[in-house]
């Protein structure tokens, strides 16, 4: 959002088109990293979760 207002600033000719390409590679390789991250979290969450269930 930032980069929008900056690049509306300045040229929205030339600007509009780099600037939305640089930012794309930034946020492409932090946003696969948190999904696997919490996926491996839930799984061992659920599992002691059914554990006490047999055992009461």
């Amino acid at each position: 959002m930032k980069d929008q207002a900056l690049l509306t600033t300045e040229p929205p000719s030339p600007f509009p088109f780099p600037l939305p390409l640089p930012p794309s590679p930034f946020p492409l390789p932090p946003s696969p990293s948190p999904s696997p991250s919490p996926s491996p979290s839930p799984s061992p969450s659920p599992s002691p979760s059914p554990s006490p269930s047999p055992f009461r």
